[in-house]
């Protein structure tokens, strides 16, 4: 699915495991540009001084991290949706799809 969203634009090494972190809500877009300099989706990056990828989704936003680093960019996300009154949540939060698979 993700190669499907990024199509040509870029590679992404299929070798190495990726942790993907949900940033959904009505402030997924503010905690997003307050994490990264990204401004058009999907894209690679910088996201907290690590390289990853974002996708675009319904209610917000997927950012895929090297899962060596996915407990920090979690964290740094945590902190950024703290100071706009948002925090953690857990996978009922996200949109449904067709299908039934978020």
């Amino acid at each position: 699915m993700v190669r499907a969203q990024v199509g040509d634009r870029f590679s992404l090494d299929v070798t190495g495991a990726w942790s993907v972190i949900a940033v959904v809500g009505p402030e997924a877009g503010r905690v997003l540009r307050r994490m990264t300099h990204i401004h058009h989706f999907p894209s690679g990056g910088e996201i907290a001084h690590i390289q990853g990828h974002v996708l675009q989704r319904e209610g917000g936003y997927w950012v895929l991290v090297p899962q060596e680093y996915g407990h920090y960019v979690w964290e740094v996300a945590v902190d950024r949706a703290s100071a706009l009154g948002g925090g953690p949540v857990g996978v009922d939060a996200l949109p449904r799809y067709e299908g039934g698979a978020a």
